[in-house]
Order: structure tokens, then C-alpha cells, then sequence
């Protein structure tokens, strides 16, 4: 079930338009359909009072329009060298966070056993399905998610506090490598020049295959 919530915000209205006038939720709604929950699972967009995120919790993925008003803001105003284009960085980011949260409420409503992380699985999940939508959709959306990691790594003026350490999630930098990773592992040809180009260790890089598999298996 899908439902768009109007904003509390006058200066997300543009945002709430755009999103209804492109039917996203209901084109998100039609993508996730194959799969099978017991429950129905509600996916809304709404104001989170300032706070840009998103989350799933008791059968409902929530999606701040302050998040995607942040993406929004963030996108670049020409295609970049890596060929992230505006567009691509908007839906990358925003298509990964959904298909996150998906990953969430999968591993809770099919009582799926996560080794390590949740976190990670969830980002894991995402990126494997994305990989799976053809070349082309997958360059896109996995060049636009990590522009997206890119852009809050560029951000920082200073080394990150140590309690930023303690989220559940990994460090920007973190995900950023570690999508870049599993991406590479699928399919080094296509993601050659983004690895290249991130500066991935050739450590790291040289056991992405088995990165991916994982995954995959």
C-alpha cells in the first residue's frame, strides 16, 4: 500500500507534486509486487519535522520529503566526468533508500536470519537488485547512489566525531566503497572506470568477485 501525505512544510510542496505527477510510489508499488509478504507493507512519503531520513518500522517504510529535498539540492548542474547525469542522482539515492528500507522489512516480515549487520544486509540487498535491472539501469542507479555517498563524503571539513562510529550504519565512505565493491564483483567491465576513478584499493578491488557472490548466494 502506498500513500503520499501532504507536507507540513509549504517548501516541499513542489516535491510532493513531482512525486505524484510521476506516480513514483505507484511505479515503486508496481516493482516490488513479485515479491511475497505475509502482511501488507506500507510505503509513505511525508514530512519528518527537519529530519532528512527515512526508516522502516511496525510494516511502514517512511520517507522524509526533507531527505529527498536534500538530494534534490545536491544534485549536479551538469552530467559528471563519470557520466552521472542530474536525473541519476536523484533516483539513484532515492531508489537505493527504498530498496533499503524494502530490505528491512523483508528480513522482519519473512523472519530472514541476517549474519552481522543489519545495516549492511540492507545495503547489500539494494545494491544486488539494482544490479539485476539490465546494464544500463544499473550503471545509472549504482553511479547515482554513489555520487550520492560521494557528495556526504566531500562534506566533511573535518575528520567524522567518534560517535558517528557508533551508528548502526556505515560511514558515507564506508557505503560508498563498499556499493562500488559489490557493483565491481557483479560485473568488473561496466564498473571498471568508477573503481579506477574512487581509487579503490586493488586489495579491496581484487576480492570483489567474492564480495559479490556472497551476496548473491
Amino acid at each position: 500500500s502506498v500513500t503520499y501525505v501532504a507536507p507540513k512544510d509549504p517548501a516541499h510542496q513542489p516535491i510532493y507534486d513531482h512525486l505524484k505527477e510521476l506516480r513514483f510510489l505507484e511505479k515503486l508499488h508496481e516493482f516490488l509486487s513479485p515479491f511475497q509478504l505475509p502482511r501488507i507493507l506500507l510505503v509513505k512519503v511525508e514530512g519528518c519535522d527537519g529530519n532528512p531520513d527515512a526508516s522502516y518500522e511496525n510494516d511502514m517504510i517512511v520517507v522524509c520529503y526533507e531527505y529527498i529535498d536534500q538530494l534534490w539540492k545536491a544534485i549536479p548542474p551538469e552530467t559528471t566526468p563519470a557520466g552521472v547525469t542530474a536525473v541519476d542522482a536523484l533516483v539513484g539515492p532515492l531508489f537505493d533508500t527504498c530498496l533499503h528500507e524494502f530490505a528491512h522489512a523483508m528480513f522482519d516480515m519473512l523472519q530472514v536470519p541476517v549474519l552481522g549487520r543489519e545495516e549492511d544486509a540492507a545495503d547489500q540487498v539494494s545494491a544486488y537488485i539494482m544490479l539485476h535491472l539490465g546494464k544500463i539501469e544499473a550503471r545509472r542507479l549504482i553511479g547515482g547512489t554513489a555520487y550520492a555517498y560521494k557528495i556526504e563524503v566531500d562534506a566533511l571539513t573535518a575528520p567524522p566525531p567518534l560517535k558517528q562510529f557508533a551508528d548502526a550504519h556505515g560511514t558515507p565512505a564506508q557505503r560508498f566503497y563498499n556499493l562500488l565493491c559489490i557493483a565491481y564483483g557483479a560485473d568488473a567491465q561496466l564498473f571498471g572506470d568508477m573503481v579506477e576513478e574512487a581509487r579503490l584499493p586493488k586489495e579491496r578491488a581484487d576480492d570483489c568477485k567474492d564480495e559479490y557472490l556472497q551476496v548473491a548466494l
